[in-house]
């Protein structure tokens, strides 16, 4: 009994063995079935790439935004500084606008200064002219003396406005751009737009 007990396991294993061989050549995944599965893997692939080149190019865009804000912010508060700096009364103001240009008038260096007297103090403009902004030392509110110091403060400047606010207060608004007139196709091109007003300190008429 012991050795048919034998026999029957061994012919069962044998059995068994047999059938695993058969099904593991029949047995495999169908043409449609790879077919299916090539697809999948490639949506799945394609999906990755394109959220890979997404975030790269937020992480582009925002690294140039901030790089062109903090290239521009402080020439907005130089400006702001000097207006907040300026001399001038109601019916001689120290702050004058025309057009693209900001003239501010500073009082004069003599030791002590004059405060009663204009004639003697000098002027710093700023002008907005091709994508620059330019600062200029001047001997008069003219600003138009050649021997006056001109330096280039900014570039790659899309816009830049000065103005008088209904409450007297002055405008400025810089817009600027990582290179002005650059194609976004390649890499971003993030426009920064920086606003602010400030007063400007008047005496008395």
């Amino acid at each position: 009994m012991s050795q048919n007990f034998k026999n029957t396991g061994f012919t069962l294993l044998q059995t068994l063995i047999a059938r695993f061989k058969h099904r593991r050549f029949v047995t495999g995944f169908t043409l449609t079935e790879l077919l299916i599965a090539i697809t999948l893997v490639g949506m799945i692939m394609l999906a990755v790439i394109s959220l890979d080149v997404s975030c790269r190019r937020f992480f582009l865009s925002s690294f140039y935004d901030a790089a062109v804000q903090d290239r521009i912010s402080p020439i907005v508060e130089l400006i702001v500084k000097d207006a907040l700096t300026s001399v001038g009364k109601k019916d001689d103001p120290g702050i004058v606008i025309a057009s693209n240009i900001i003239k501010i008038r500073h009082l004069d260096t003599n030791n002590p200064p004059t405060y009663t007297n204009y004639n003697d103090d000098s002027w710093i403009a700023y002008r907005f002219v091709d994508n620059t902004i330019e600062r200029r030392f001047c001997a008069d509110s003219s600003c138009s003396s050649g021997a006056d110091t001109v330096s280039t403060v900014a570039k790659n400047i899309e816009n830049c406005e000065f103005n008088f606010t209904d409450d007297l207060m002055v405008g400025i608004t810089v817009t600027a751009t990582r290179q002005v007139g650059a194609s976004t196709n390649d890499l971003p091109n993030p426009k920064v737009r920086i606003e602010t007003t400030v007063a400007s300190r008047l005496e008395s008429s």
